[in-house]
């Protein structure tokens, strides 16, 4: 039976993997890893969080996994396709009152991975690596860039380029380069986050309308 392929590119810099646990101060603090892998990511940040939490897709990489659990007593891989998890339901059942979620995530899910994060109470920071394009769009200010993820995700975090990432850093090497990007909530996220299905649906019909205009002219 063949192999079920699911956009999995690691990550096998040991410098750029530095930088990414470095970027926050992640002392007494639990992390939500999206996509462990192989665990190169998961055990630099197993040196310096409280706890991490991984959800992986791949049961392949259960008996990898399984080691470095053994090795650390505070990882924890749930093998889940993070899109079918409720983090808030998560976090509650955990205990868990802050989190900081770090992935290196297959470019395909990039969107949902935002929309959870962004529906996620107490995931207070995030770093994400993305396609590069991607990452620039969400990054831009009004104009051609610009984009409803990009008004969604700045209108709630203070979004900050961490790097760029060339492909040839992976492997397999994916067929462009990444960019890592790090997402900080915003103080009045919970002011803001009031009516987000509104506000969501309002950005949304916005650039769809936006779109309209510029075909018809």
């Amino acid at each position: 039976m063949k192999k079920k392929y699911y956009g999995q590119h690691f990550l096998n810099n040991k410098k750029i993997i530095n930088e990414i646990v470095n970027v926050f101060d992640l002392t007494n603090k639990t992390v939500i890893e999206i996509g462990p892998g192989a665990g190169a990511l998961s055990r630099a940040l197993l040196t310096k969080a409280l706890f991490v939490y991984g959800f992986e897709i791949d049961t392949d990489l259960k008996e990898t996994l399984l080691k470095l659990e053994r090795e650390h007593h505070n990882f924890k891989v749930i093998y889940q396709d993070i899109l079918t998890v409720d983090l808030n339901t998560f976090m509650k059942e955990k205990k868990l009152k802050e989190s900081y979620l770090i992935a290196n995530i297959p470019y395909y899910i990039t969107g949902p991975i935002l929309m959870k994060l962004l529906e996620t109470e107490k995931i207070t920071k995030a770093i994400i690596m993305m396609q590069k394009e991607v990452g620039l769009r969400l990054l831009a200010k009004a104009g051609k860039s610009y984009n409803s993820l990009s008004v969604y995700m700045q209108t709630f975090y203070e979004l900050k380029k961490e790097r760029l990432v060339k492909r040839t850093n992976f492997n397999p090497p994916p067929l462009v380069d990444s960019i890592i990007i790090s997402f900080v909530k915003k103080d009045d996220y919970l002011k803001r986050i009031t009516n987000l299905d509104n506000y969501l649906e309002f950005v949304k019909f916005s650039f769809v309308q936006k779109r309209k205009t510029l075909v018809n002219n």
